[in-house]
């Protein structure tokens, strides 16, 4: 009876034994032909995959002798398979529907819905077009006094990682350089100019998060937008969260500097000239962090890390000197200004050390996964 339970326990539905389980995991390679080699795929996985007769297998292969099998999809997405989504909300709580709006954004949904039970407020409306101006590729599509529809025009394989990385750069240089100008000339329009590129870098944000998250389901997308391994994608992401929270510390330092032109208050000269020289330095450290994560040095990386930390400590002890200058109010301006920047600093140490761990794992595959080449530079 014993023996009975068990036979009847293994053909409920879902239920597997480790035998069975092991039977799916291992395949016998069949000869077919005079040269050709076959085996048969997991049940399970076929199922899970929706996999059909005549649908595409994509082979990549990885060191080790393994290869990576992934069924190939289409990178565009036809018009009948776009992701919709309806949300129900109700009540004004502050700020949720600029986090529905964004967060379906970043979820990779091509159109999002939104019902109210009361009709929305001015106030919601407002909010919305706010969000939809920070999104790019994100439009209000349709309006009425309960409902708002939002539709996402971007296609994901003309927004290369890479490319996106380096727009992001680029208005990033574009940030320090309007601070230092605002420094040196006093002035309130170069600061200012700071505030729209920020807009710039959070739309760019976004959009990479939703592009990382599109590719993981996606392996030719991936290959598209540049992403040689799913084990790279969390790099990524850490990467792209790190120059995100980068461009918010410039916009504080844009902020401050904004603050003390307006208010009348001068820097002395010999403070002056140290932010100055902070703000050349980041500049200096975002460009060579991104040039390390984009050739994937070892060495180069190393040398970026060494240079931030060395800077990091000069600057930790000339602080206390830099700051007593000048009185209450503009030292305590000077102290949230060089906080941020070394805050900064410290965030693309985080980007080196992704880049340093990608190049150990690429050199790894070049070099058959048994000895690494510290010598290898650029690919």
């Amino acid at each position: 009876m014993k023996g009975a339970a068990n036979t009847l326990m293994n053909r409920l539905p879902g239920k597997k034994n480790y035998r069975d389980d092991q039977l799916e995991r291992t395949r016998r390679v069949q000869k077919v032909g005079g040269s050709s080699l076959s085996v048969t795929l997991p049940k399970n996985w076929i199922e899970e995959i929706n996999l059909k007769p005549g649908d595409i297998l994509t082979f990549k292969e990885m060191s080790g002798g393994k290869l990576e099998l992934s069924k190939e999809t289409q990178v565009g997405v036809p018009p009948d398979e776009q992701k919709t989504v309806h949300i129900d909300m109700e009540g004004e709580e502050p700020h949720m529907l600029t986090r529905l709006i964004v967060g379906s954004y970043i979820a990779g949904h091509d159109n999002v819905i939104i019902r109210s039970r009361e009709p929305f407020t001015d106030a919601q409306k407002e909010e919305a077009s706010e969000a939809v101006r920070r999104v790019l590729g994100l439009s209000l599509v349709e309006q009425s006094a309960n409902t708002m529809e939002f539709q996402n025009f971007i296609d994901p394989i003309k927004y290369r990682l890479d490319h996106i990385l380096s727009r992001v750069i680029g208005v990033m240089n574009a940030e320090i350089e309007g601070c230092r100008k605002g420094l040196a000339d006093n002035s309130k329009e170069s600061v200012e100019s700071v505030f729209a590129l920020e807009d710039e870098v959070d739309s760019f944000y976004l959009l990479m998060i939703r592009q990382l998250l599109l590719s993981t389901d996606n392996y030719r997308l991936a290959k598209g937008l540049g992403i040689e391994s799913h084990k790279f994608q969390m790099g990524y992401r850490l990467v792209i969260k790190d120059l995100e929270m980068i461009g918010d510390l410039i916009y504080n330092v844009s902020r401050e500097l904004w603050s003390l032109i307006d208010t009348g208050l001068k820097l002395p000269d010999s403070v002056t000239r140290v932010v100055d020289d902070m703000l050349a330095k980041l500049n200096r450290f975002v460009l060579s962090s991104y040039e390390a994560f984009r050739e994937q040095s070892l060495q180069e990386v190393n040398s970026v890390i060494n240079d931030i930390n060395s800077w990091l400590e000069e600057v930790s002890a000339n602080e206390p000197l830099v700051t007593a200058a000048g009185d209450m109010k503009v030292a305590t301006i000077v102290q949230k200004i060089m906080s941020s920047l070394v805050e900064a600093t410290r965030l693309l140490i985080v980007v080196d050390e992704v880049a340093f761990n990608r190049s150990m794992e690429r050199d790894k595959l070049i070099d058959n996964g048994d000895h690494i080449n510290v010598n290898h530079r650029k690919r």
